[in-house]
C-alpha cells in the first residue's frame, strides 16, 4: 500500500503543475479558437510592466481612433514606480508611436500636454481611482495601484474594447467641459 501511495501522491503532484502551468496555455489556444475574450493575469511590480509592454505592443489605430485612452492617478504611478521607471516606459510607448488622452488625479501636479499626450486632470476627491486603465483597438488593461495588490489585467477582445471606448470618450467630453 506505500507503493500505491507514493504512486497516488506523485499522480496528484503532476495533476498540481498540469493545472497550474498547461492548462491555462491550453485555454488560451480554446479561446483563441473560438474568438472568446482573451484575459491574461500578471503579478507583482515586473508583471505590471509586462502587462503595461504588451498593451503598448498590441496598438493599432482603429475605427478613426489613433490614440488609446488611459485613467489613471498619477500620484499613485508615482509612489509605485520610481522616476527612471516611470520615462522608460513613457520612452518606450512613444517609441511604439502610441498617443494617448489621459484623464488622471493627483493632489501633487497639473501636468502638461505634450506631443505624445493630451491630458485632463479630474478632481481627485470627486473620481477616485486606484487602478490604471487603458484601452485601444482590441486591447484594454487594468492595473492596480494600491500598495501590495499589484496586480495587471489584459483583455483582448474588439467588443469589450468598443464598449470601454466608447465609455472614455463620453468620460472625455464630460472632462473637457468642466
Amino acid at each position: 500500500t506505500a507503493l500505491f501511495e507514493n504512486q497516488k501522491r506523485e499522480i496528484g503532484e503532476r495533476q498540481k503543475q498540469f493545472d497550474a502551468s498547461l492548462l491555462p496555455q491550453l485555454k488560451l489556444v480554446n479561446n483563441r479558437q473560438t474568438n472568446k475574450p482573451v484575459v491574461k493575469f500578471f503579478e507583482g511590480k515586473q508583471g505590471l510592466g509586462s502587462c503595461y509592454n504588451e498593451f503598448v505592443e498590441r496598438f493599432r489605430p482603429a475605427g478613426g481612433e489613433d490614440h488609446a485612452y488611459i485613467f489613471y492617478s498619477k500620484d499613485m504611478v508615482d509612489d509605485l514606480f520610481t522616476h527612471a521607471e516611470r520615462e522608460h516606459y513613457r520612452k518606450f510607448r512613444v517609441g511604439q508611436h502610441v498617443p494617448v488622452k489621459t484623464l488622471y488625479t493627483s493632489d501633487r501636479l497639473v501636468m502638461e500636454n505634450s506631443e505624445d499626450a493630451i491630458r485632463i486632470k479630474v478632481p481627485s476627491g470627486e473620481f477616485p481611482v486606484s487602478c490604471d486603465i487603458g484601452v485601444h483597438g482590441d486591447s484594454m488593461r487594468i492595473i492596480t495601484l494600491k500598495k501590495g495588490k499589484h496586480t495587471g489585467i489584459l483583455i483582448t477582445d474588439p467588443d469589450v474594447c468598443e464598449s470601454m471606448s466608447s465609455i472614455f470618450r463620453l468620460a472625455w467630453e464630460a472632462a473637457e467641459e468642466r
